[in-house]
This record gives structure tokens, C-alpha cells and sequence, in this order.
């Protein structure tokens, strides 16, 4: 069993981000625009049918869950690209063109992978508030309980169960995912199962990988929101702690610079396919014991 080298990760991977920005800009401008697009047309569509949403219409609830569905799938594929393109340079297999955007084979098999993560991912987050709930009403706690609940051994055992299987959950969520743009890009039959068998023995390595990694464009993306969050914090809305009078105004306040808004997305876009796809190629090198310079053929799939 291969153990995963964090360190020099890391290094090669904010090595790949700095030392080649003009690679990365190459590989992701394309994808980082058409994912600013689908938010933008997430943000003009509810702005235009707020009213719609507030006064409850079916109708115009059901067409804004099936636009913002729209606009996700299109984030998944502009994200897959990335992916694709980013892994493809680590592997060696050399980007042609100034601005990448691959349509290819891999990049669809990348994309459908995408959505195969996210649809597992939802079932085990349902499984999990399932079995918790289920815990709850055996331990004698309603699911409607408020205020606070006098704790039995009945409640404490259910209180761990119920950790414990949202901690499964996120721990195999991570386990078929960070390393699945290796997969998909190097494996032909590669895909969410053979990401989750390849990380055996590694989830805390990769934990602290993916943490490392995902830090900086992280913390870009919640200074962001907290700019636009402390324009849109009024007194009243802070003292009633109205949450979704506080996310009515955040969109507001994002309306207003929506331009701006995107350009931001764009780079914390940018900045996060450099360093989560590279750190995912590399890992995938290191754990699968390939050299993937010498499959050049995947490269045309």
C-alpha cells in the first residue's frame, strides 16, 4: 500500500499554481467564464422572479429549482474541463492551445463522474440524516424537540451514532472524489470506485491534503462574501436575526456589482482548479504508482 507523500504534494502543487500561472490561466480562463456565467444567470433569473418566489407560487418555484439545477450542471462541466485540462499538464500530456477547453471523450466521462459524485454524495448525506433521525425516535426523541433535551444513555448513544454516520459519510464522500480527476483523466475504466480504493490507508493524509489545498481559495471566497455580506447587514437585520431577510439583502448587495462579483468568482475559480486538480494529479501519481507520462494515448480519449 502506497502512503501519500503530503509534503512534497503540497510543494509540487503550489510549485505547479505560481511557477506556471500562465498555463493555469490557459487551462481554466475558458471553464472560470462559462462557470461565472451560469452563477450570473443564477443571480439575474432570481432577481427577476423574486416576487414570484416570495409569494410562494409553485409554478415559479418549480421553474427557479429547475434553472438553478440548469445553472449547476453547466458549473459541473465548466469544472470538469478544468479538471481535465489542469491533470493532463501535470500527466505531461501538453496543452496545445493558448486557451484550453477540452470537448472531448475524457472531458465528458470527467463531467458525467462529476455528477455520479454529487448524486452519491446527496444519497449518503440523506442516508445519514436518515439513520440519525431514526436514532433520535428510538432514543425517545422527537424530531420536532426544542429547547433542551435531557440527556439519557438512550439520546448519548444515538447522539454518536449520529456523528458517526455523517462522519462516514463526509470521510467517503473525500475518498471517491479528490482523487477521481486523476482517475478519470489516466484510467479509461477509471471512475468514482476505483478513487475510493485507491485512497485506502491514506483519508487523513488526504484530509489534510485537501484542507492545505483548498485553504487559500477558501479564505479568498469568504472574505469576499463577508465584504458583501457587511454591506448588506443592516441593525435591524442583525439585532432580529433574520436569516433570510440577511441572505434577501446579501443578494441584493450582489445584484448591485454583479460585473465585479463574477470577475472575483472567476479568479477564486482559477486559483482553486490550479491547486485542488493539480494536488489530485499528483497524489493520483504517487498512490497509483504510474508514470503517466508514458500513456499518452488517454490523452486523446
Amino acid at each position: 500500500m502506497n502512503k501519500l507523500p503530503v509534503g512534497e504534494v503540497i510543494a509540487s502543487s503550489y510549485r505547479f499554481l505560481f511557477g506556471h500561472i500562465g498555463t493555469v490561466l490557459g487551462i481554466t480562463f475558458l471553464p472560470a467564464v462559462l462557470y461565472a456565467f451560469a452563477d450570473y444567470g443564477g443571480h439575474v433569473y432570481l432577481a427577476a422572479h423574486i416576487s414570484e418566489l416570495e409569494s410562494a407560487d409553485a409554478r415559479g418555484q418549480a421553474l427557479y429549482v429547475l434553472a438553478m439545477g440548469a445553472g449547476f450542471v453547466v458549473a459541473m462541466f465548466a469544472r470538469a474541463a478544468a479538471a481535465v485540462g489542469i491533470v493532463r499538464e501535470i500527466f505531461g500530456w501538453r496543452v496545445p492551445a493558448m486557451l484550453h477547453f477540452p470537448l472531448d471523450r475524457t472531458a465528458l466521462r470527467m463531467f458525467a463522474a462529476s455528477i455520479r459524485f454529487w448524486l452519491g454524495s446527496a444519497a449518503l448525506i440523506a442516508l445519514a440524516f436518515g439513520v440519525a433521525t431514526l436514532g433520535a425516535l428510538l432514543a425517545g426523541v422527537p424530531p420536532n424537540a426544542s429547547g433542551e433535551v435531557s440527556p439519557t444513555p438512550a439520546s448519548l448513544i444515538a447522539s454518536v451514532l449520529s456523528l458517526a454516520v455523517f462522519v462516514y459519510a463526509l470521510a467517503t464522500m473525500l475518498r471517491m472524489g479528490f482523487l477521481l480527476p486523476g482517475v478519470v483523466v489516466a484510467e479509461e475504466k477509471g471512475g468514482l470506485k476505483r478513487s475510493h480504493d485507491l485512497s485506502q490507508g491514506n483519508f487523513w493524509r488526504m484530509l489534510f491534503l485537501a484542507v492545505v489545498l483548498a485553504l487559500p481559495p477558501t479564505v479568498l471566497l469568504l472574505a469576499g462574501e463577508g465584504a458583501v455580506l457587511g454591506s448588506a447587514v443592516g441593525a435591524d437585520a442583525t439585532e432580529s436575526g433574520d436569516f433570510f431577510r440577511l441572505m434577501a439583502r446579501a443578494e441584493e448587495a450582489i445584484s448591485r456589482q454583479l460585473l465585479p462579483w463574477e470577475v472575483f468568482n472567476s479568479v477564486v475559480f482559477i486559483l482553486y482548479s490550479g491547486l485542488i486538480y493539480s494536488g489530485a494529479a499528483y497524489a493520483y501519481r504517487a498512490l497509483s504508482g504510474k508514470n503517466t507520462m508514458e500513456t499518452p494515448a488517454a490523452a486523446g480519449h
